[in-house]
């Protein structure tokens, strides 16, 4: 199954396509009004876990929408 990536910080989760919409604007929202956003990710097992996500000490996310069924990138070790 393919998912979306989202690194937070140094840590990558997995986002179920299910919860994807919800899970960026759930960021966003945190982000511009620097609160903290519950989301529901997948850890590297893609087994459920909840992030508590401060949106007022975040300086940068990444989404990934390519998602995790591909070829590395050219700056990446296979």
């Amino acid at each position: 199954m393919t998912h979306k990536r989202i690194l937070i910080g140094q840590r990558e989760y997995a986002i179920h396509a299910d919860q994807y919409t919800s899970v960026l604007q759930n960021v966003q929202s945190a982000m511009e009004s620097a609160t903290t956003a519950r989301l529901a990710l997948l850890d590297k097992e893609e087994r459920p876990v909840t992030v508590y996500f401060n949106g007022r000490v975040a300086e940068v996310v990444v989404v990934d929408d390519d998602g995790l069924d591909r070829e590395s990138r050219p700056s990446e070790i296979s």
